[in-house]
């Protein structure tokens, strides 16, 4: 195309925005809100991808141009903030429309191309001379896409994502494209371009914040190597000298992806913890609530008893102190919301807090009075919501707040410390034996057993039952599960205790499995490289080898090689592997589970007496 062919071109598109712009406030008038709403992203799409292949840059520093997209964002901006009708609904449009019309022809890309490709102009060595237009037309396709991202952002806040499998095939190329960009800016960059697309960089920041905070597209977030991406952005120079611009959304992102168990796994393998505690200075420094209390957040979240250190204790404690705090304001309001938590939320980070046994004990408190005040304070609590559980009508929100209070109580009746302030609470007594009468209240019976309540006859005898537990490390998962499926499949009748099935990720080993290994008549151990260096594997090993030799019920331990020619520096585990049957590494798994179902079955010449379990569909089988 000539420059007169461009020029009629401008010339053709300053009407067409002229005409648009006068008359869009009486078109609009005569909408619906779902209409309106529509019909002002359709346009913004098209506003933006003109500008995006537009690499000249005439058509968005035209006058009229500007002027339709100024009257186009305040209308934007007045429905966002009104809400009428259906917003939630047709939010879940807008935020549909954004993403296809990103995805489409990879849009995206187009987009980001251009922004990177003004940086370089914008950066480059300050003797070269730019045209002022020039300056200002990257300065608008950047302020363009800046908005563009924002209004995605406030739609995702409150759309509803119908199927997250259906969401990842559709716009995972873009999430990988929003991460890339992000790379390029705060890795493969300086300061000076940073500063140049930082609000952009927000506003993308903004629409993932809001997108991870649907727990269902965490795994999509996961497979795209959103963490990998985030765990790096942390750890580099541009990220700590921005944290007061850049600490909020991205700790707070981290908080999202460590919602989802597969999000906090990949969390913690790629040490994440360690990475973040390394901003703590420059945190403090910033001096900003919420980019406190976030990263605070991530802190507790993330960390375990292993990670307790005098230098984050303070922090942890405080933002743990003012969960407990708002979540005995949320539950007396209405809509059971404070300071923008939910008590869902609330519940599910105490959950996870008291995992960290000086926070449990902090909240709960050491002296008598408090401790009981405190105690029964969460039954208090619970007595006020608990009803949720079996109200049909009651949202899931609701009901996952009662869910993860249910826990909690559960974590507290481990503790002789405080569990007779539990017993000592007939009311809460009483509910919590009227629950675990009620199918699938696994939490609820445990905390029976505990508080050694008394459970209908059958379960009774089933609480002292034994089962077949397994010990593995983490690395062998994948193998883990394939070879409990067929296991479970070759012995249908004795219940597999194993912790992905039972435990929460953030839940502490020793409180839960190890009671279990006290109880089970066998322990299988998914042996490996990796398990024999890991310490805690040991531990785990080493408890069930002593309660194997105080057993009076002959436990025995049955050692199944993950892979061949493990390697073991720990001369105490080779001892063990000698003193136990070892099942040696086939490539054909149901010959393993076949040499296991074997010595199961030649185990003091056992006599298998079936009960139904409590908690799964399988049943308890004793083994005398």
């Amino acid at each position: 195309m000539n420059s007169t062919g461009l020029a009629e071109d401008t010339n053709g598109i300053e009407e067409i925005a002229s005409i648009v712009t006068k008359d869009l406030i009486p078109i609009l008038a005569e909408m619906t809100s779902q209409s309106r709403a529509i019909f002002l992203i359709t346009v913004l799409n098209i506003i933006t991808r003109i500008s995006a292949f537009d690499k000249s840059g005439i058509v968005i520093a035209g006058k009229m141009f500007k002027s339709m997209f100024s009257t186009l964002f305040n209308c934007l901006l007045g429905i966002v903030y009104d809400k009428n009708g259906d917003y939630q609904k047709y939010a879940s449009d807008m935020i549909d429309l954004i993403l296809m019309n990103l995805a489409q022809d990879m849009l995206v890309e187009q987009c980001f191309e251009r922004l990177l490709a003004n940086n370089k102009t914008s950066t480059t060595n300050p003797n070269t001379t730019t045209e002022p237009s020039a300056k200002d037309e990257n300065k608008s396709f950047r302020n363009l896409i800046t908005v563009y991202m924002k209004f995605a952002s406030g739609f995702a806040t409150e759309a509803v994502i119908q199927s997250a499998d259906e969401f990842e095939t559709k716009y995972s190329s873009v999430m990988k494209s929003l991460l890339n960009f992000i790379n390029k800016c705060l890795i493969d960059s300086n300061e000076s371009a940073f500063s140049v697309v930082q609000d952009a960089i927000g506003s993308i920041l903004s629409l993932i914040w809001n997108l991870t905070s649907k727990i269902a597209l965490v795994p999509m977030f996961v497979n795209v190597r959103c963490v990998e991406n985030i765990v790096e952005w942390i750890g580099k120079d541009i990220f700590r000298s921005n944290i007061p611009k850049l600490g909020e959304p991205i700790f707070a992102i981290v908080h999202n992806l460590s919602r989802h168990k597969k999000g906090l796994t990949e969390l913690r393998r790629k040490k994440a913890f360690d990475i973040i505690m390394k901003c703590q200075l420059l945190v403090n420094q910033a001096n900003k609530k919420y980019i406190t209390q976030l990263f605070g957040t991530s802190l507790i979240i993330l960390s375990t008893n292993d990670h307790v250190q005098e230098e984050n204790k303070k922090l942890m404690l405080q933002i743990s102190r003012n969960w407990y705090k708002w979540s005995q304001k949320c539950v007396k309001t209405d809509d059971l919301m404070y300071d923008g938590y939910s008590l869902s939320e609330l519940f599910a980070l105490l959950q996870r807090a008291f995992s960290i046994t000086f926070i449990m004990k902090d909240i709960l408190g050491n002296k008598s009075d408090v401790a009981e005040k405190s105690t029964q304070s969460f039954t208090k609590m619970f007595s006020s919501i608990y009803g949720v559980l079996f109200d049909e009508e009651a949202d899931d929100l609701e009901k996952s707040a009662a869910k993860s209070l249910l826990r909690i109580l559960l974590r507290i009746s481990y503790h002789k410390q405080y569990k007779k302030y539990l017993v000592g609470d007939d009311a809460f007594c009483v509910t919590i034996q009227s629950i675990a009468k009620r199918p699938k209240q696994d939490v609820a019976k445990r905390i029976c057993c505990n508080l050694q309540l008394k459970l209908p006859q059958d379960e009774s005898k089933i609480a002292a039952s034994s089962m077949i537990y397994i010990s593995y490390n983490w690395t062998d998962e994948e193998f883990c599960k394939n070879f409990v499926n067929a296991l479970s499949g070759s012995i249908s009748v004795i219940p597999i205790w194993v912790d992905y099935e039972r435990m929460e990720l953030w839940d502490d080993m020793r409180e839960y499995s190890f009671q279990v290994i006290e109880s089970a008549t066998i322990v299988v151990v998914i042996m490996s490289t990796a398990y024999a260096a890991s310490k805690t594997s040991y531990k785990e090993l080493n408890y069930a080898i002593e309660a194997a030799k105080n057993s009076t019920t002959n436990k025995k331990i049955i050692i199944v090689e993950a892979e061949p020619k493990f390697k073991c520096h720990r001369s105490r585990m080779s001892g063990w592997l000698k003193e136990n049957v070892v099942i040696s590494y086939d490539d054909n798994i149901g010959n393993m589970v076949s040499r296991v179902h074997e010595c199961i079955e030649r185990s003091n010449n056992a006599q298998i007496t079936c009960l139904p379990l409590i908690n799964t569909q399988s049943q308890v089988c004793s083994i005398t």
